[in-house]
């Protein structure tokens, strides 16, 4: 039985139970708490918590995953992997612990068809209800019903807060080649007992992590009502019913162990698999992490130095060392492997076929990259622990470590490798301890809803209603007026600022009003302007200048304003109105934060997913995951679409609705945001999905045809993995070409051309240019030879004998005179002096001049006066010799 009849055969047999089949989800989660898809059942924690309404009360999927908290055993265990799949059947408070264990066991022994006499189950320690239904409704012998602590047979929370609850397990014995063991309980590490099932009934929810639960004995408050959560690892049931030793010997990973080995051949090394152990979990952890990077990589994540991507290069760089220790690939390798991944793969997940060729260019981007780090920060590491012995020390420091890291990229497990080498040791608790602070990821923890105010200034204020997708001026109340007022951004919340009853002219105040018009900056958007105003008998007796929206997280919007005219009370009515025209530059800008997004993965690939934005006034900036600049031919393709976009004149379609549908309809979503049950969709084109489809909360135009046209400005890098974009809409679109029109118009006035022919202008100037330097050199070269005429005509004339001789010569050259004086040392001992010469005679060229007694040369730019500079040196020549 293949990997993929298994999974074929367990979507069949849920489906057969009214169960709804989902494809897989991600594994780059919703989730800002994890940084992975890493159970299967975390695309559904919403639906446990009651936060959002799943698509059907049974549903059934096949979740690639990823962990890394055993990247060490992988490659030597049967069992560990760090990418691996996830059977399992989830019930959203309909079926619970009796449905779940009878249908796994039915499966398990006629759907997979293993002996039941070979099978055990475990329970949690008290979990005394799923015992007796193992044992009385299924009919499992009393003796092959094992109970495990919180350590075992306790699941969850995902992450650091969230659904968990009691589990149960189904073991399959391999029996006594596999080890001594008699019982689940006495195999602890080993390999007779392999887990094939695990069956969570999800009854809690922790506001805290699975090890503080254990550590302090809470118990969580219970959710909503109880659900099920089963995971069944299919590489694990695979290597069970193919009956070989390994997950690496299925059929599932197997071509790509196969791979490896001929990879390495064609380098030239005499490998084979399974016969050295190394060798043999080598093959088999290059299998795995390759797997791991290309399923990661064609879902958008990209190896970094930060959050998820800093594990991607952990798991990319230990693939590549284990080539090189192992199997003898210095060179980049892994790369090469893609292609085998994507042939066993793409029928299930397509994904994977198209992020191949991205896949491809980046793990070998990154492999390029760690060899260079060895090659530098190799010999670094060698100097580091040669002083730490010289000194006494036995273990490296962190911060050095971490230096070693982050300058030359050298991973800390690699520098341990080498440590151990030495007999030393490397302070890697306090490396990692380095890293994280240095990360900046704010990781967000418990599942908190409106109504928890702490100190929240505004606590007891209803949330303000927003009215600005519908209309730009209403009627509001002002429920709150508050000098200095301070959000704080980590916690959402006011928790600094005087409550006012009145703001006075001058005043610059926050206010909070029951309903607003006012966009609050959020989602990148930067929040509207306007005004609230106060009108008497046709007067404006009170008028509110806002400059900047912002909104907590209980939705209290916060209008950041002057009172420019009379006084503001507490309670009072004013008429809100935004500033509509910027309002309508900022609607384009934001839509053509849509169409460049469309534009980007229609030209770059799918990977390209947001990572940031900025949306002001006909100006944006959109941050997105790619692994390599925009060339020239990039941005103009960027910009050809996203103008095609515009010119097409596409209609905006926007509406809310629940977040099933809108997944159903492939709205894009973005890793950090939290949505609720109902979502706004803002799609472009007649059809959903036909141009663009995300979830967002901005506003936008109505037809693409409104943006007028879209700039690009260029791209630059704002991270590893992560590019950044600039462009310019409308009004400012149309200002920045009037200019760029108006320096050519100006260009070609200066050159005497017409503009569509600057560039010819341009070149004939360059060559009158090369023309004239080639004259100017000719001339500084002719100059220079006549002054060397002179120089050695006064030579001649001065001789070096003892008769006293001194001479002061004169020409025009190009238009200049030059003088040229000479004294021997006869003359010079008689006072005649050279310099003193020069500067008489230059002077009366209009010019300057001087130097030592024996040498000196000038000149003047009055050619005419050169016999009178010549008569005025030899005047002040004679006076020097005494007449």
């Amino acid at each position: 039985m293949t990997g993929d009849d298994i999974r074929s055969r367990f979507m069949a047999f849920f489906e057969a139970h009214d169960h709804l089949l989902l494809p897989s989800a991600k594994l780059l989660p919703d989730d800002p708490t994890t940084y992975f898809t890493t159970a299967g059942m975390q695309p559904f924690v919403p639906y446990f918590l009651g936060n959002e309404r799943p698509p059907a009360r049974r549903v059934a999927s096949c979740q690639k995953c990823l962990r890394a908290d055993d990247l060490d055993e992988v490659g030597y265990t049967a069992r560990h992997l760090s990418l691996f799949e996830m059977l399992g059947n989830f019930s959203f408070f309909d079926y619970f612990k009796r449905d779940a264990i009878a249908w796994g066991w039915e499966f398990m022994r006629q759907g997979l068809g293993f002996d039941p006499e070979r099978l055990w189950v475990s329970v949690y320690e008290n979990d005394d209800e799923a015992a007796s239904l193992w044992e009385h409704h299924v009919g499992v012998p009393a003796e092959r019903i094992v109970r495990f602590g919180m350590k075992e047979n306790w699941w969850g929370p995902v992450g650091s807060s969230g659904p968990c609850g009691p589990c149960s397990e189904i073991f399959l014995d391999r029996g006594p080649d596999w080890g001594d063991a008699h019982t689940p309980l006495e195999d602890e590490g080993g390999d007779r007992y392999v887990e094939l099932w695990n069956l969570v009934f999800q009854q809690y929810n922790s506001a805290m992590s699975k090890a503080e639960l254990m550590r302090t004995g809470t118990v969580p408050p219970p959710l909503p009502a109880p659900g099920i959560d089963t995971g069944a690892g299919l590489e694990r049931i695979a290597a069970a019913t193919q009956g070989v030793s390994t997950v690496f010997e299925s059929d599932l990973l197997r071509p790509l162990c196969e791979a490896v080995v001929e990879v390495a051949r064609a380098h030239g090394a005499a490998v084979t698999y399974g016969g050295d152990r190394e060798v043999t979990a080598a093959i088999n952890r290059v299998s795995d992490h390759v797997r791991a990077l290309t399923f990661a990589i064609s879902d958008g994540v990209f190896p970094s130095n930060k959050a998820g991507g800093y594990v991607l290069r952990q798991i990319l760089r230990r693939a590549a060392r284990f080539g090189r220790l192992r199997l003898g690939l210095d060179e980049p390798f892994v790369y090469k492997l893609v292609p085998a991944v994507v042939a066993r793969y793409e029928t299930v997940y397509p994904e994977v076929r198209e992020g191949q060729a991205t896949a491809e260019t980046i793990i070998r981007q990154e492999e390029e990259r760690f060899a260079e780090a060895l090659e530098t920060g190799l010999p670094r590491l060698d100097e580091a622990l040669a002083e730490l012995k010289q000194s006494g020390g036995t273990t490296l420091p962190g911060k050095t470590a971490f230096f070693l890291y982050e300058t030359f990229g050298l991973p800390v497990e690699m520098q341990a490798e080498v440590a151990a080498e030495q007999g030393l040791a490397v302070a890697e608790e306090e490396f990692e301890a380095i890293r994280t602070s240095r990360e900046s990821v704010h990781i967000v923890s418990g599942f908190t809803g409106h109504g928890d105010f702490g100190d929240d200034l505004l606590g007891e204020l209803p949330p303000t209603r927003f009215t600005g997708y519908d209309e730009e001026e209403c009627h509001a109340e002002v429920l709150a007026i508050l000098a200095g007022a301070e959000l704080d951004g980590a916690r959402g919340l006011v928790t600094r600022g005087e409550q006012r009853q009145a703001a006075e002219t001058g005043e610059t105040l926050t206010l909070v009003l029951d309903r607003s018009p006012f966009y609050a900056e959020s989602g990148g958007q930067t929040g509207d302007h306007g005004s609230l105003v106060i009108v008497v008998e046709e007067a404006e007796v009170v008028v509110v200048d806002i400059a900047d929206v912002q909104k907590d997280k209980n939705g209290h919007w916060l209008h950041q304003g002057t009172v420019s005219v009379g006084r503001l009370e507490l309670g009072e009515r004013v008429n809100a109105t935004v500033d509509s025209d910027r309002r309508d530059r900022i609607r384009r800008a934001h839509t053509a934060t849509h169409l460049l997004h469309a534009a980007l993965r229609g030209r770059l690939g799918r990977h390209v997913a947001q990572a940031g934005s900025l949306v002001e006034p006909d100006r944006l900036r959109f941050d997105f995951s790619h692994f390599a600049a925009l060339t020239d031919e990039d941005l103009r393709a960027v910009e050809d679409a996203g103008n095609g976009m515009v010119l097409a004149n596409h209609p905006m379609l926007i509406a809310e609705m629940p977040i099933e549908e809108a997944r159903e309809l492939g709205a894009l979503m973005f890793f950090g945001e939290k949505y609720g049950k109902t979502v706004r969709v803002v799609n472009v084109g007649e059809e959903y999905a036909e141009v663009s489809t995300e979830l967002c909360g901005g506003t936008h135009v109505r037809r693409t045809g409104d943006i007028g046209q879209v700039r690009v400005l260029g791209e630059s890098s704002v991270g590893s993995g992560v590019r950044r974009i600039e462009a310019l809409t409308g009004q400012a679109a149309l200002e920045y070409g009037r200019g760029h029109t108006a320096l050519l118009r100006e260009a070609a006035a200066r050159l005497r051309v017409p503009a569509d022919e600057v560039f010819r202008g341009i070149e004939r100037q360059q060559e009158r240019i090369r023309e004239l330097q080639a004259e100017l050199r000719a001339a500084r070269q002719a100059r220079a030879a006549v002054a060397d005429l002179l120089k050695q005509a006064a030579d001649d004339l001065c001789g070096a004998g003892a008769e006293p001789r001194a001479a002061l010569l004169g020409a025009v050259i190009d238009g200049k005179v030059v003088l040229v004086c000479k004294a021997n040392d006869a003359a010079v001992a008689m006072g005649a002096h050279a310099g003193n010469t020069v500067k008489a005679a230059a002077a009366a060229a209009g010019g300057r001049g001087g130097g030592k007694p024996q040498f000196a040369q000038g000149g003047g730019p009055e050619a005419g006066q050169v016999e009178a500079a010549v008569a005025a040196g030899l005047a002040a020549l004679r006076a020097q010799l005494g007449g």
